[in-house]
């Protein structure tokens, strides 16, 4: 199964950024992403949340988090702090994918409800 998602990036007193989507494709119970360069200024909005998970990997030798909720139209990402902000920055697909591989172990739920994929820097 194979689905498109738009990227959004949320920062303080700014408007909501579109940028460059990812493929999200499942296969064998493991979730692959790859960049894509589709951007769309019309994008959907998050609906009812219907589950949060928090996530944690290893930053280069320091720990970085992430609030991660599923809601009805996609995923949001909120970091924990400053050091997990600046290290989503440069390494998005691989805090998204781990979100999304977690998300639907938890949820077990289609990966084609992700239709837009939020950083939240607010």
């Amino acid at each position: 199964m194979t689905n498109d998602a738009q990227l959004v990036v949320l920062r303080p007193d700014r408007p909501p950024t579109v940028e460059r989507g990812y493929e999200i494709r499942l296969k064998d119970d493991q979730v692959n992403i790859r960049p894509i360069d589709k951007i769309d200024q019309n994008y959907q909005g998050l609906g009812n949340v219907i589950d949060r998970v928090s996530i944690s990997l290893d930053g280069g030798g320091t720990r970085v988090g992430y609030q991660v909720s599923l809601h009805d139209g996609g995923l949001h990402f909120k970091p924990d702090n400053a050091t997990s902000a600046s290290y989503i920055e440069d390494n998005r697909a691989t805090v998204i994918k781990e979100g999304i591989n977690q998300m639907y172990r938890r949820v077990n739920d289609s990966i084609d409800r992700i239709r837009t994929i939020f950083i939240d820097f607010q």
